[in-house]
This record gives structure tokens, C-alpha cells and sequence, in this order.
């Protein structure tokens, strides 16, 4: 590495899987359009799912977004008639021992001032929530995306996977998506099930002064590990080396594959 390269401090380190990027007042702007846009019905998104083996969690673009919170196997709700937000998140377990601490239903209060969101609660009782909303309202939307989740990957990307997948006919074709939609349709059929994918795509083409602000960032340090792997090009240097250095400055950037792609 030479000592042009100072990418120290372009991004806020990520402590207890959650972002330091946007503070809560702006999360809370977001999920307020999203209540303008979905009048009395009720915006529901699910995390990612936790990270097989060794890789390193992502949380999806969409619940990111909305939230900020970076943990496995967690639900946001959204009810218009209320405005009122819930995050749901496991329970506190072990695995903090060996991948640090992270933001579990125990942590409530933290959460809250975190995220700006109303309540915090465990994920089981999510399915009780929902029971309550439709006995006492009977019929009504709820909005979740029926766009695959983006961890990385483009729209397109994943789009372009699944019709290989459908035309090769042998390949497993369920997805996370289509299969909460169908959970939903199942468990509760009296609710109109909804694609929220629309309403968030529209908004998130509006970037605020934080979100530009931060794109600068992501091109300015894609341009010093673009430098950097040129400066070390050169005879019996493979591609692979060089892709290995871009991601090592990428790293000492602190964009661990969370930031730079939102």
C-alpha cells in the first residue's frame, strides 16, 4: 500500500449490526412516505435471512432503508391507521460469543433511539399482532415487496437468475419473497396482500443530502482502490490479486459490503 491512499474515516464503522449513516429522524422520514402511500393498510418487509457458514451478514437494501438494522431474521410493520412502527427481532443467543454483540428484543430501549421506530418486539409474537389486526379490522392491504431482496446483487441480476432457473425446469424455483406472500395468503385470507416493491423503488431514486453525500463517498473510495490495484499492476500479476487488493481497500474503508452498494 503506499501512502496515497487515505481512505481512514470515509465510512462510520458498524457496531452491534447497525448503521451509523443516517440518524433516526431521517429513517423516521422515510417510513413516514411510506405511510402516506399506503393509507390504512399495513407495510409489512422481512430481513435477510442469517448468513450461511462464514460469510458475512448483509442486511437487504429495502429493510435497511426503512430501519437501519442490520440483524438476521428481523420484520418491520408498518400500520397506517396508526402510524405507528414495530420492529421485530429475535432473542439474545449465544452466537454473540464467537460474532460479537447485536441488537436482540432484550435491547428495546437502545433500539428504539436507534431507529426511531415506536416498539420493539420479539419475532414470535409478530404472528399474534397480525391475528389481532385482522379480528379487529377484518379485510384490509397489507403491503410487503414481491421484488427479490437485493444483498449485494442487482434487480436485474436476480431477475435474470430466476428465469434461467424457470427455463432450465429442474432448478428449486421457490423464493423468500413468494414464499412469505404465500404465508400471508395462508394464514391470514382475508388480507389483500400487496406489492410494496413499487412505492420503494419510486422513493428510493429521491436521494437525501446524507444519501449523496455518501455516494461521493463510495465513488471516491472505489477510485483510490481503482488507483491503488493500478498502481500495482504490472508482469505475473493476476486479476484475482488485484481484485484481493481492491477489496483489502475497500475494507481498510470501512465498506464491508454494507454501505458502498446502497
Amino acid at each position: 500500500m503506499t501512502d496515497q491512499f487515505d481512505a481512514a474515516t470515509l465510512f462510520e464503522p458498524v457496531a452491534g449490526l447497525f448503521q451509523r449513516n443516517f440518524p433516526p429522524e431521517e429513517l423516521a422520514e422515510r417510513r413516514r412516505r411510506i405511510f402516506a402511500q399506503i393509507g390504512d393498510g399495513v407495510a409489512l418487509l422481512q430481513g435477510a435471512g442469517a448468513a450461511g457458514g462464514v460469510s458475512l451478514f448483509r442486511q437487504t437494501n429495502d429493510f435497511y432503508y426503512l430501519c437501519g438494522i442490520e440483524v438476521p431474521h428481523s420484520y418491520l410493520l408498518l400500520d397506517g391507521a396508526t402510524g405507528r412502527s414495530t420492529v421485530y427481532l429475535p432473542h439474545r443467543d449465544a452466537i454473540e460469543v464467537h460474532e460479537g454483540p447485536r441488537l436482540a428484543a432484550e435491547d428495546a430501549e437502545t433500539a428504539v433511539a436507534m431507529t426511531g421506530v415506536d416498539t420493539i418486539a420479539s419475532t414470535e409474537s409478530m404472528s399474534l399482532d397480525l391475528q389481532r389486526l385482522v379480528l379487529k379490522r377484518g379485510a384490509f392491504h397489507c403491503y410487503t415487496p414481491f421484488g427479490p431482496a437485493e444483498q449485494g446483487d442487482t434487480r436485474d441480476q436476480l431477475l435474470r437468475a430466476r428465469a434461467l432457473a424457470a427455463a432450465e425446469g429442474w432448478a428449486q424455483q421457490q423464493n423468500r419473497e413468494g414464499h412469505f406472500v404465500e404465508l400471508l395468503r395462508s394464514r391470514f385470507p382475508t388480507l389483500h396482500v400487496r406489492d410494496l416493491s413499487p412505492v420503494l423503488d419510486q422513493l428510493r431514486l429521491i436521494k437525501s443530502t446524507r444519501e449523496a453525500d455518501l455516494c461521493r463517498r463510495a465513488g471516491r473510495l472505489a477510485g483510490l482502490a481503482t488507483a491503488e490495484a493500478m498502481r500495482s499492476s504490472g508482469p505475473g500479476v493476476t486479476e484475482y490479486e488485484l481484485a484481493a487488493l481492491a477489496g483489502f481497500c475497500f475494507g481498510l474503508g470501512g465498506a464491508g459490503g454494507r454501505d458502498i452498494e446502497r
